[in-house]
């Protein structure tokens, strides 16, 4: 995704009151081009729970070109169960 694309995307989720329609704007921004690890943060980041940064960050693992730096966002969570479930995923 490009630094334009991503900077559309931040801005279409903060104009959003609603977290399903973030998380909706979020899912259709990663679902069909590739994303970095770190606009994953970035877009992760924006949601209010963690219930919807785990999602997000699911969704977004299978169009991340540099899983390398996965790790990353790891960042975006607040609770070590979060990170345990998004490794759990990654690793089966």
């Amino acid at each position: 995704m490009s630094n334009q694309e991503l900077n559309s995307v931040l801005h279409a989720i903060k104009n959003e009151s609603f977290s399903s329609d973030k998380l909706a704007i979020a899912r259709q921004a990663v679902l069909f081009q590739n994303v970095r690890a770190n606009q994953v943060v970035e877009i992760g980041n924006l949601f209010s729970f963690e219930s919807d940064r785990l999602a997000f960050a699911k969704m977004a693992y299978k169009n991340t070109i540099d899983k390398q730096n996965y790790y990353m966002v790891n960042s975006i969570f607040h609770f070590s169960s979060s990170k345990r479930e998004l490794n759990n995923f990654i690793y089966k």
